[in-house]
């Protein structure tokens, strides 16, 4: 009991196979499970208090994060039901989640600054961290299939493929077909896909490859140019280590918060785990 609400065995459970906690926060034992429980027991309360909304928009944008971890839509449904979670219950939990972001952000990040001096003095220390990777900067039109298609729809996929790479490879522009092409700036070849990197690792700059075939749908790729992985400047740096800084700061002022938290609040635990 945290202040008079309870967490149950059960939630304690969920907390262990959760699909909404961040993969490098997963608890090790239910001890930890319900310690973590507890403090997001604090903070929710404090959100709620605070008077911290959730719309809409927040909560789409949350569950299409945890949609995209897996490879295919219906993966995060099978893993619901692996977990006995309903729909529900993960909005739910999405919700709770949100309202604590927005509680932090509120009661501390917004408060918080990291100076130019304390990031270069970080940049200096931890220079092996800033390594910029191999990048591509590509052309690349994808043609979806949807998960119902019959045969005589995946082949009128397939020629339409076909026929559109025969024009490029004949000098059409990819801008012929703005509807459906993507023209970004470099991206990290270890943000590609591994088949479209794969196929991007035999190309040459200039050079249009085969459409490549995926369960989802088809690529076509041009690869515009290749950056090699090389040391990050400050400036390059600067930007990513301010939110690294600015987290650290968070995560201290959070801790001394919850701290005094647990000390002042109501805390009844019934149970204890011997499974450290």
């Amino acid at each position: 009991m945290v202040n008079g609400e309870a967490i149950t065995l059960s939630i304690v459970e969920n907390e262990m196979n959760a699909i909404w906690v961040d993969p490098q926060k997963v608890p090790r034992s239910r001890q930890d499970a319900l310690q973590n429980l507890i403090d997001h027991k604090l903070m929710l309360q404090e959100a709620i208090r605070t008077g911290v909304t959730v719309s809409e928009e927040s909560l789409s944008t949350e569950l299409a994060k945890v949609i995209s971890s897996f490879p295919t839509p219906d993966g995060l449904f099978q893993a619901l039901l692996r977990r006995g979670i309903t729909q529900e219950d993960l909005e739910k939990n999405l919700i709770e989640v949100i309202m604590v972001k927005e509680m932090i952000d509120l009661k501390f990040r917004r408060f918080l600054e990291v100076s130019a001096g304390e990031a270069s003095v970080y940049f200096e220390q931890n220079k092996a961290e800033f390594v910029m990777p191999e990048a591509v900067h590509l052309n690349q039109l994808f043609f979806p299939l949807t998960s119902d298609a019959d045969e005589a729809e995946k082949a009128a996929l397939r020629e339409k493929v076909a026929d559109v790479f025969r024009k490029l490879s004949n000098g059409a522009s990819f801008s012929d077909y703005a509807n459906n092409t993507g023209k970004a700036d470099y991206i990290p070849v270890n943000q590609l896909i591994p088949i479209v990197a794969e196929a991007v690792s035999r190309m040459k700059a200039g050079e249009i490859g085969n459409p490549i075939e995926t369960p989802a749908g088809y690529f076509i790729i041009k690869l515009n140019d290749r950056r090699s992985a090389r040391q990050a400047s400050f400036d390059e740096a600067k930007e990513d280590i301010k939110k690294i800084l600015l987290q650290q700061k968070t995560e201290a002022e959070l801790a001394e918060w919850l701290k005094r938290r647990r000390e002042a609040a109501n805390i009844i635990v019934k149970v204890r785990f011997n499974d450290q």
